[in-house]
């Protein structure tokens, strides 16, 4: 919002007047604490408001100003802070659970992943053992075989 060159000079005036200057510094804690609608409220109960002419259009201007700049009470301003305080706070504990079932799955995988693998050893080792079975018994009966005497056969 831009403001007109004589919206300009006559809010310069205004604030050159020490009584103006005192009147809109009551009007900006006014503001912050209880809004607009309160401020304006105030400004048009005060003595300040009698004593400026055109303070009906100077007061549009300051809430224009104010609405422009983003203006929110304090009371709001806080309760904002607070629930995003609260929020940050939730966020936290969130992430943390999350980090830690991520964990808890991550050793529940390399749990299921040792037991594959142990799994996989041992047959291998049976397997094994079967086959040094099986080797020994072919080895045995091969040398039974080889010692029987031999049957002479007459020509």
């Amino acid at each position: 919002m831009m403001f007109k060159p004589e919206q300009i000079k006559m809010f310069l005036e205004l604030y050159s007047n020490p009584l103006f200057r005192e009147s809109s510094d009551y009007f900006i804690k006014h503001l912050q604490k209880e809004g607009m609608v309160a401020a304006k409220k105030f400004w048009m109960d005060s003595p300040y408001a009698k004593m400026f002419p055109h303070q009906d259009e100077t007061l549009e201007q300051l809430f224009e100003f104010y609405k422009a700049m983003g203006f929110v009470p304090l009371a709001k301003y806080e309760k904002a802070e607070e629930e995003i305080a609260s929020l940050r706070k939730t966020i936290n504990e969130l992430n943390n659970e999350i980090s830690q079932l991520k964990m808890a799955e991550i050793h529940d995988k390399n749990q299921q992943t040792q037991d594959a693998w142990k799994d996989v050893l041992n047959k291998q080792i049976e397997l094994n053992k079967q086959a040094t079975t099986g080797f020994f018994k072919a080895l045995d009966q091969f040398q039974t075989n080889t010692k029987k005497p031999k049957k002479n056969i007459k020509k």
